[in-house]
């Protein structure tokens, strides 16, 4: 049967594209980590993922969750669910929920009358006492 399985963070210590995957957009990478568990020595680790063109790839000296098999830890994967940074759902939520901001600020800045500066070109300019030493007007 299975064995016990566990959950630990890791360090990517090195990443590579290894190839493409079976379905069109796939690309396969090969991935060296540092698995740091609570209650065992670290240890390294080296696993493969598909991640689609359009993912986030963790990067060299990132940090990931790993799980793998207490009595065998050489059979390790990525697990990036719930993982805001990987985890594909999330990301495409966050994409989402940021376009509709950017959409709602444009349409604001279309509404405004002509003249009114745009919230990016807002900027106050520091008062004398907070602009510091050699600011002075002369």
């Amino acid at each position: 049967m299975f064995g016990a399985k566990a959950v630990a963070p890791a360090t990517v210590v090195d990443v590579e594209q290894h190839g493409r995957g079976m379905s069109e957009g796939e690309l396969k990478y090969r991935f060296v980590l540092e698995v740091q568990p609570p209650d065992v020595q670290p240890f390294r680790v080296m696993t493969e993922h598909l991640f689609l063109f359009s993912d986030v790839v963790p990067e060299q000296g990132g940090t990931v969750n790993v799980e793998y098999e207490v009595k065998h830890p050489d059979k390790a994967k990525l697990a990036l669910n719930g993982d805001p940074r990987y985890d594909r759902k999330l990301v495409k939520e966050r994409r989402k929920q940021q376009g509709s901001a950017r959409e709602n600020q444009l349409q604001a800045e279309l509404a405004s009358p002509p003249g009114t500066p745009s919230p990016s070109t807002q900027q106050a300019a520091p008062d004398a006492d907070e602009a510091g030493p050699g600011t002075e007007d002369y």
